[in-house]
């Protein structure tokens, strides 16, 4: 499919990154997006305070881009909600967000826009997602929610991707790691809620986006290389399984029906069980506590202190 400026039209097309400690990924992110020809891209990166001298590198290797920078770490959430101020302050249409350890194949922004000019319905639509090191498997190509059971997954995960697989289709939520939203909706409905700190503001986000009256779409058409956890130390990283737990209880106190609740807590309670078993038997003490951190702090708003850090 081709897209001339005529079908794109004036679109103001923003890309909000945000990055931590990540130089070389980030830079990589610029660099998969500034191969794209059309529509035109203004770029926002939001520099959560890196140790990495990463902002004054980025200003320097990207001279036109905007680069704002906090004095602290603000969370994945808050640092995204300041790149859509500052694109809904400067006109946008879509807003696209991508995780700094990402990179976008060429053609996939015109292709998400075109799925949404074609569909005035759908309010924000993803590309399917590849693992950077082995890009013929699907990390993300839709997502299941079942609020009453407690389950938040992607569809046809670590599934090998045809070459000739055109596929476009609703989905219950979009992955915060590429997604592209109309920017009308988010001056209309907010943008992420920042109490989640990390993880599943992006699944609050698509059902907030739904409960708006709009669909969500994922098409094959556009596609992303994603270096898994690559910005927060690890797949099972004590940091991520706190904040995965922690997030997930908060989603569900949130919008899971109340008569799902007697189900939800036997299966947290069971899950976390079987989890604590297998994290000591492989002698990961330090994900056992972390584990349960997050469930207390999702449940019951504990303030337990995190002194789990993202990995540099």
């Amino acid at each position: 499919m081709t897209h001339s400026p005529d079908m794109m039209g004036g679109s103001r097309v923003f890309v909000v990154i945000v990055n931590w400690n990540g130089r070389d990924l980030t830079a990589a992110a610029v660099d998969s997006l500034r191969r794209e020809t059309f529509p035109p891209l203004d770029i926002i990166i939001i520099d959560n305070a890196s140790k990495d001298c990463s902002a004054d590198y980025l200003e320097g290797k990207y001279p036109d881009i905007r680069i704002i920078r906090n004095h602290k770490n603000l969370g994945f959430a808050e640092g995204n909600n300041q790149g859509i101020a500052e694109a809904l302050k400067s006109g946008a249409e879509y807003i696209f967000f991508l995780n700094n350890d990402a990179e976008v194949d060429a053609g996939a922004i015109p292709r998400l826009i075109q799925v949404l000019q074609d569909h005035p319905n759908v309010g924000a639509v993803a590309p399917f997602i590849v693992y950077a090191d082995n890009p013929d498997l699907i990390w993300y190509g839709g997502g299941k929610v079942s609020l009453w059971r407690g389950l938040v997954a992607h569809k046809r995960i670590r599934r090998r991707i045809r070459p000739d697989e055109r596929l476009q289709e609703k989905t219950d939520y979009i992955t915060g790691c590429a997604m592209m939203v109309r920017a009308a909706i988010l001056k209309a409905i907010g943008g992420f809620d920042a109490s989640f700190i990390l993880y599943s503001e992006d699944v609050d986000l698509s059902l907030r986006i739904r409960d708006a009256g709009w669909s969500l779409r994922v098409t094959s058409d556009a596609i992303v290389r994603h270096h898994i956890s690559a910005s927060t130390g690890g797949a099972l990283s004590p940091f991520k399984i706190y904040h995965r737990a922690r997030s997930l209880f908060r989603l569900l106190k949130r919008w899971a029906p109340w008569w799902s609740w007697a189900i939800l807590f036997c299966f947290g309670l069971a899950g976390g069980l079987l989890y604590s078993i297998r994290f000591l038997l492989s002698g990961r003490y330090s994900a056992i506590g972390a584990l349960w951190r997050g469930l207390l702090d999702g449940v019951f708003n504990i303030s337990v202190p995190v002194r789990y850090r993202l990995a540099s």
